[in-house]
């Protein structure tokens, strides 16, 4: 009997997903998205600036939290064994926090820390840091797997030639990682491009553009839950459109970034 992909439940979800936000009467509204100011009282749905503030954010936290997620990964497998399973569990446990305690500390903790240099605290650098810390284990995780498919003949080649420790991570462990990196990283991205709560208690939610790292910011997915309770007509169909644009992006690019660290 043929073996049922285990991609096909969460695939007919997301694709019931994308059928109930898809609204043709809001196809309109469209064009409007690419605009910079967001006034729906003046039906004015430029939403360039929380698309701009989604990706400065995401990106910020990927360049943070990708050198840490790769050293976590290979202080997994260089450590002594119970240091190395010690050392991922704990990145499980990271994993497994909910995002609104993330978003909590940052706000009790973090955003005071940084209110000393520049008030309230609030903004970019805040939320890029929550979200470094938020990704930072998904990313581990999948290096982590990808170490663990090495062939084991590549690690007892590198001893037998005499291969210094920087020596086997230079020639063999990296090279093994170049695709996995990138496919880490992308699912970092989309994890942290789908944040809302955490980046909504951090990020100021001022629907201004990221001119600099404590900008008050307003993210796609921090638009779409403070609006939305409320929002009625073009303005909820505008909503639901950049709520899509946002689910099918994020799709793409997980789509890619497995594809990228199961067929390294």
């Amino acid at each position: 009997m043929r073996r049922q992909s285990p991609l096909l439940v969460p695939a007919g979800l997301l694709l019931a997903l994308v059928v109930a936000l898809f609204d043709p009467h809001a196809l309109p509204i469209a064009p409007a998205l690419a605009g910079e100011r967001w006034l729906p009282a003046r039906s004015l749905f430029g939403i360039a600036r929380f698309v701009s503030a989604t990706f400065a954010v995401a990106g910020g936290a990927l360049v943070l939290a990708l050198p840490a997620a790769l050293a976590s990964a290979l202080a997994t497998h260089l450590w002594p064994r119970h240091g190395g399973v010690t050392l991922r569990r704990l990145t499980l446990v990271a994993g497994a926090i909910p995002s609104v305690v993330w978003g909590f500390w940052g706000l009790a903790a973090l955003a005071p820390l940084l209110s000393r240099w520049h008030p309230p605290g609030q903004g970019l650098l805040a939320a890029t840091i929550v979200l470094a810390l938020m990704i930072w284990p998904t990313m581990a995780l999948a290096l982590d797997a990808a170490l663990e498919r090495i062939p084991d003949s590549r690690r007892l080649a590198a001893l037998s030639l005499g291969m210094t420790l920087g020596q086997r991570l230079r020639l063999v462990v990296m090279p093994s990682l170049r695709h996995a990196a990138t496919g880490a990283a992308l699912l970092g991205l989309t994890r942290a491009m789908g944040e809302t709560m955490a980046v909504l208690m951090v990020s100021g939610n001022v629907g201004d553009w990221p001119t600099g790292p404590f900008a008050s910011i307003r993210t796609v997915t921090a638009n779409l839950a403070l609006e939305f309770a409320y929002a009625q007509g073009a303005h909820r169909d505008a909503l639901l459109l950049s709520g899509l644009m946002l689910i099918v992006t994020t799709t793409l690019l997980f789509w890619w970034g497995r594809r990228l660290v199961t067929n390294q």
